[in-house]
């Protein structure tokens, strides 16, 4: 696998701008991403290999609640 990478969820230009594929009950099964960096990049990624971004403690630096 990939390790953790920080992006944010664009629209996919090749595929009239959608940003999310859906299942048939309409849950998410993929984001199309951004990967943010020296040279961007695209990707679509699974809903469970995403994780919101959260500002952590400086001065507890508590690592666990990520």
């Amino acid at each position: 696998g990939y390790e953790r990478w920080p992006a944010i969820v664009v629209p996919d230009v090749n595929y009239e701008n959608h940003h999310i594929w859906k299942d048939f009950d309409g849950e998410p099964l993929q984001y199309h991403v951004e990967y943010l960096g020296n040279r961007r990049s695209h990707g679509w990624i699974d809903t469970s290999n995403i994780e919101l971004y959260r500002k952590v403690d400086s001065k507890s630096n508590d690592l666990n609640n990520l």
